[in-house]
């Protein structure tokens, strides 16, 4: 299984959805997560153009009209139902054709940090109803562990409070970072990571 993750730092940019369109086509992922895509819900309808023939998506536009994050897979291969949406997460139960069920939860960790602690508190809870199911959290919490975690964007400060709610998610949740196989680079600024 082979899953795209990609902070896109805005999907308004033809020339980035035309980069999302090309690893999709390239890598041949099941399963991609896009977050910060800053797309408008009247500009949906161009990340679709990004996005393969016979994918489906969701989105949280119900939360947030910024659209920060959209998980998209190949509905060939992964049916999907949606468990819960707020304003910083996305959580699915995706079932393949051979059975095997997973949660996947698509995350983008709002700027203030005392926002972040609501996303705490919506994977705890994920966590409690189907926490016997394997389950991978893909996106940003948009706060790092270590400094090599950062690219791009603001200089990593040092702010005991986000590290501690990053911590506490990673304790509580019991999380394990999943080993990268390979990594792609579009522009000196933006990522894409591909497990």
């Amino acid at each position: 299984m082979t899953i795209l993750v990609w902070n896109v730092r805005d999907l308004n940019l033809k020339e980035r959805r035309r980069d999302v369109k090309n690893h999709i086509h390239t890598l041949s992922p099941s399963i991609v997560g896009l977050v910060e895509t800053k797309v408008r819900p009247t500009m949906a309808y161009r990340v679709n153009k990004a996005i393969p023939h016979g994918w489906q998506f969701v989105n949280k536009y119900e939360c947030s009209n910024k659209g920060r994050i959209w998980l998209c897979r190949n509905a060939s291969i992964w049916q999907c139902i949606v468990l819960s949406v707020s304003l910083q997460q996305i959580t699915i139960q995706a079932t393949n054709k051979r059975g095997l069920a997973i949660i996947m939860s698509g995350v983008y960790g709002e700027n203030w940090i005392s926002q972040r602690e609501a996303l705490r508190d919506d994977l705890k809870l994920i966590n409690h109803s189907h926490g016997q199911k394997p389950w991978t959290i893909l996106g940003d919490f948009n706060t790092a562990r270590f400094i090599n975690e950062k690219l791009g964007g603001n200089r990593l400060t040092l702010n005991l409070r986000a590290l501690m709610n990053l911590l506490m998610i990673v304790i509580y949740l019991t999380l394990e970072a999943l080993e990268i196989i390979g990594l792609g680079t579009t522009t000196p600024r933006v990522r894409a990571e591909y497990w």
